[in-house]
């Protein structure tokens, strides 16, 4: 009886390994990603953003924030109107869903249009270029024209043409009071972040090891960019990740001791 219950045991710990890899295999797949960056405008003043990606069943769930706290007086090249990235392996064909505002955040001003049809999605296989401005990045998402990159929005239909500041993102900091004339003239602005859904992402699609070569772009030309540095999460994924796979196939070689003993 000690020796089936023995075996049993055994058998249980080599199930309980193999569930256990799955599992974290599984996790692994749809873990999502932040970057974020900061900086000096071209107009001199300090600027910052972040951009979430996350994916919800088959959905692409990309989230931009103007993360800005001390832009005292907001001019054309502060507001963030873009961003693009780059994904590792076969290109992604994504398609706009809808852009909306995400929570704890509004409109600067009276929005005469829904937001999707403001804000324009493009894939690039050769990257973007515009003569002042270029980037090998093959995505990107922007309120601006971008001297020609986008052109009208997408994510709601009918589609308005893009091109000047208008929905473009500024940060909790917006104050009309010291923003500048020109600024201010060009409103309807989003205050804080949006949120961007695309369909077509393929199964086992993992954010956090796919998506990289972010840059925050700024103002109409764009006037400002800021590349995003790799986050911290992706090296601690790399270091927990072989960490897990050491342990495993320690336990993998006790496991299999244990299967040719029953």
């Amino acid at each position: 009886m000690s020796g089936i219950t023995g075996k049993s045991g055994k058998l249980g710990a080599a199930l309980a390994l193999i569930a256990s890899l799955l599992a974290f295999s599984s996790a692994a797949q749809a873990t999502p990603v932040t970057f974020t960056a900061s900086g000096t405008s071209s107009s001199g003043q300090p600027v910052s953003a972040s951009v979430t990606f996350s994916v919800s069943g088959s959905n692409l769930i990309v989230v931009l924030t103007n993360t800005s706290t001390k832009d005292t007086a907001y001019q054309n090249p502060d507001l963030l109107e873009g961003v693009f990235f780059s994904i590792k392996g076969t290109p992604l064909t994504l398609t706009p869903v809808s852009a909306s505002l995400t929570s704890g955040s509004s409109f600067v001003g009276t929005a005469t249009h829904s937001l999707g049809s403001e804000w324009d999605y493009r894939f690039s296989s050769t990257g973007f270029s515009n003569g002042s401005f270029s980037t090998t990045d093959k995505y990107g998402i922007g309120a601006a024209g971008f001297s020609g990159i986008y052109s009208k929005g997408n994510f709601a239909s009918p589609g308005q043409n893009v091109g000047g500041l208008d929905y473009g993102l500024v940060g909790n900091d917006w104050n009309a009071a010291t923003a500048t004339t020109g600024t201010k003239n060009q409103e309807p602005f989003v205050k804080n972040s949006i949120t961007f859904v695309f369909s077509g992402v393929p199964a086992g699609f993992n954010p956090l090891t796919s998506i990289f070569g972010i840059i925050f772009a700024y103002g109409t030309a764009p006037d400002f960019t800021i590349a995003a540095p790799e986050p911290a999460s992706l090296g601690f994924f790399g270091i927990g990740l072989l960490a897990f796979f050491a342990f495993a196939w320690t336990r993998k070689k006790v496991a299999s001791r244990a299967l040719k003993q029953i």
